[in-house]
């Protein structure tokens, strides 16, 4: 809230002068929250970053409200498969309202395992040799 003093005065003769006083009440615009969408992703894929924006340019922050992950500023890493709901919020300041929060939900699907029995032979009538194998796309 602002006060305004107006004060208004005549040149001719004899002077005249008035003052008005008035409050202006100025309010805090809105805004709202663009979240780029999120693809689904794989159990063991790289982190990756959120992109939002605010329509008054504030940053945005960035909350897990559910499932397998964790976050650090706007960057998400999974830590298992299943459905995980993201969070982008803007809390206003001096000038603008709180922006609405914005989810996003994506599903994380289960990482592929693959084992291969390495080959190995025998000659008939030896010991059996080491059966080992190889495994690929195990995540820890």
């Amino acid at each position: 809230m602002f006060l305004v003093k107006v004060s208004a005065a005549d040149s001719g003769t004899p002077v005249l002068s008035a003052t008005q006083s008035f409050t202006v009440t100025v309010t805090k615009a809105s805004q709202s929250i663009q979240f780029v969408p999120i693809p689904s992703k794989t159990y063991g894929d790289a982190p990756f970053v959120l992109e939002a924006t605010s329509t008054s340019g504030l940053p945005v922050a960035y909350s897990v409200t559910s499932g397998p992950a964790k976050i650090t500023g706007n960057t998400v890493t999974l830590t298992g498969a299943g459905t995980v709901t993201l969070r982008a919020i803007q809390a206003g300041d001096g000038n603008h309202d709180p922006a609405s929060a914005v989810d996003q939900s994506l599903t994380v699907a289960k990482a592929t395992l693959t084992v291969k029995a390495n080959d190995v032979t025998r000659v008939f009538g030896a010991a059996n040799p080491p059966l080992t194998s190889a495994f690929t796309g195990f995540v820890n």
